[in-house]
């Protein structure tokens, strides 16, 4: 009898510790909420708002988790935060600190277990006035960014399309890991792109750039050209279109795919369907590809 009730004591230890491990796997850890405590399971509506004076801040910086980022400029000194939508298990609230010149705002939630949810839109007002430095972290849902003058946009996305219309910044530095890229009218110094996986449209850029992409196509038009090209490419096409009086040094290789180059080239180096090295004009400038599968295509405007 003393056996059967050991074993009976040992089947019941190893489905609970079976249970516990389900439940670890099916509701990870970040987005549960202690059964029967805390907020319901049911949706709720949040609508929080947020309002913050920038006359002496130089740094920006919003965070958010599984919400929509949308930027608009107004006129005048202050910065308007409004968060808002539907969200179910931990509730969403605005948390902010600040310090010196550098002023973070974060979509924060209740700490606890529960299955959450939401479909969240944080609108975010920045004054015209404000060219400093803004960073924008997100860890799911798109942004939008029209009509800003800054001097550094940093934006770290998981998960999510960027988009961007009429940007003058100095420097410009995106990391993605998953999402599309779209660009209309970009003013720059320097832009460093990094994508784990997506694509990049943009069109009427300006500036040095730095891009790294492991899978995705990239394209991008230029409307003056007096710059450096680096790109290196993993899985995906390239094409680059310059204005036609453009000077360039041309290093362009792909292991698996073909090379196009509109403009008559004086070949510096090797020439194949895969390898182009050359000048354009004066070879002022630096254009260098690297693909390992993909076309690459060089074109005129």
């Amino acid at each position: 009898m003393n056996r059967i009730r050991k074993i009976s004591l040992s089947l019941t230890v190893v489905s609970l510790i079976s249970l516990g491990l389900a439940m670890g796997v099916f509701f990870p850890w970040g987005n549960l909420q202690a059964l029967g405590q805390g907020d319901s399971a049911s949706d709720e509506n949040i609508n929080e708002e947020k309002i913050y004076n920038l006359n002496d801040i130089e740094n920006l910086d919003i965070s958010v988790s599984s919400a929509e980022i949308r930027i608009s400029v107004v006129n005048g000194d202050e910065l308007r935060v409004h968060l808002h939508g539907s969200s179910s298990g931990q509730k969403p609230f605005l948390a902010d600190k600040k310090t010196n010149s550098r002023l973070s705002v974060k979509v924060d939630r209740k700490s606890g277990f529960g299955i959450s949810r939401s479909n969240l839109v944080l609108d975010i007002e920045i004054p015209k006035r404000y060219e400093y430095n803004l960073t924008l972290n997100s860890s799911s849902g798109d942004i939008s960014i029209p009509n800003l003058k800054l001097e550094e946009l940093q934006v770290d996305m998981s998960s999510g399309d960027l988009g961007i219309d009429s940007l003058i910044v100095r420097k410009f530095i995106f990391d993605s890991s998953s999402g599309e890229l779209t660009v209309n009218n970009i003013e720059s110094s320097e832009s460093r792109l990094k994508l784990s996986s997506g694509s990049v449209r943009i069109d009427k850029f300006t500036g040095d750039l730095d891009v790294k992409m492991s899978s995705g196509d990239f394209e991008i038009m230029y409307t003056n050209f007096n710059n450096n090209i680096s790109i290196d490419s993993s899985s995906g096409d390239i094409s680059i279109t310059l204005p036609t009086d453009a000077n360039f040094e041309l290093d362009a290789d792909t292991s698996s795919g073909k090379i196009i180059c509109d403009y008559p080239i004086t070949i510096s180096g090797g020439q194949d369907r895969d390898q182009l090295k050359g000048i354009v004009g004066s070879g002022a400038n630096m254009i260098h590809i690297e693909a390992s599968s993909g076309d690459i295509s060089i074109l005129k405007i």
